[in-house]
């Protein structure tokens, strides 16, 4: 990853900022190495339509906790869950996903995913 400066930065805070950029830049490669990468099938799945089953108990857990998800219409429901995917895959809550579907994670869903799937209902 490459670090640049602005262009419009105040020239005296530019003299400041130069000496650190190689330790920021080798901080930044480091952290890039600590990342593991997050393996992002199961949001994939639950775009599918039907539903695989192995999604189908986080699903229905995920019904009861959202009184407004009802899923009698196929269609919607098909739309909701794609957008719950979304909403989930971008607020970086794929891991608990995973976890919940894998049965890894047994408590309740935290008030991040909660809030993704409320929020692919108002969609």
């Amino acid at each position: 990853m490459m670090i640049t400066i602005p262009s419009d930065l105040d020239p005296s805070l530019e003299e400041m900022f130069k000496p650190h950029m190689g330790m920021l830049q080798l901080s930044m490669h480091a952290a890039e190495e600590l990342i593991e990468p997050v393996d992002t099938s199961v949001v994939s799945q639950l775009m599918e339509w039907p539903l695989p089953e192995q999604l189908a108990p986080f699903v229905a857990m995920m019904r009861k906790l959202t009184p407004l998800d009802q899923g009698h219409i196929d269609p919607i429901t098909h739309a909701m869950h794609s957008c719950a995917a979304a909403l989930i895959y971008h607020n970086g809550l794929v891991p608990e996903l995973g976890a919940h579907v894998t049965g890894v994670r047994t408590e309740p869903p935290s008030a991040a995913l909660k809030t993704a799937w409320k929020n692919a209902q108002k969609i």
